[in-house]
């Protein structure tokens, strides 16, 4: 189905591979769209491919149905599910692709995203745990503000209160002296 040029990069679609001569069925050719699809998908990403194993056509064959299923499955699912709860699917069937002998950037960052989704969940846990305990953290800031805003309040009423009775004391100092003073003055008669 594709083929491999050493030196240049290129996977060139090809004529499905002949059947081997001690096999007695032919091989049927890929369905139109599956050979649409693979096409379209080498042009994409030339560097996937099969290794440099030694595969027999039927191999081959069988390695490429395999693919085209998995990239029929992957599109059919939304990338949240794919990433949540197909996920043991996905990395199983990412598994015969590497079986098969598939290589190539692509397979290596699809593994990649599924290995970052579990630190992306274990990340929002931990941000979940964190908000949660934020949350108990703000609440108890907030009553103990509003405890001291309360006895704050009740401080400035003692110190308020205390100024008034030192008004009063320096005012009542004040008309005794004014007393004294007058009492000072000469006596007439």
């Amino acid at each position: 189905m594709f083929e491999h040029r050493r030196g240049r990069g290129e996977n060139l679609p090809q004529d499905p591979p002949p059947p081997p001569s001690d096999h007695h069925q032919p091989i049927p050719d890929f369905a139109p769209d599956d050979a649409k699809l693979l096409t379209e998908f080498a042009t994409r990403h030339p560097n996937f491919l099969l290794s440099e194993q030694t595969h027999t056509p039927v191999m081959i064959r069988i390695a490429y149905e395999n693919f085209t299923s998995f990239f029929k499955f992957l599109q059919s699912q939304s990338t949240l599910d794919l990433l949540t709860t197909l996920k043991s699917s996905v990395s199983a069937q990412l598994n015969v692709l590497r079986i098969c002998g598939f290589k190539g950037e692509w397979l290596d960052e699809l593994e990649l995203r599924l290995s970052r989704q579990i630190s992306l969940d274990e990340e929002f846990q931990k941000l979940t745990e964190l908000e949660a305990s934020n949350s108990k953290y703000i609440a108890d800031m907030e009553e103990e503000y509003e405890l001291l805003t309360q006895r704050l309040g009740e401080l400035r009423s003692k110190v308020m209160a205390g100024k008034e009775t030192m008004d009063y004391l320096s005012n009542k100092k004040k008309t005794i002296m004014d007393d004294r003073a007058s009492l000072n003055v000469p006596f007439t008669f």
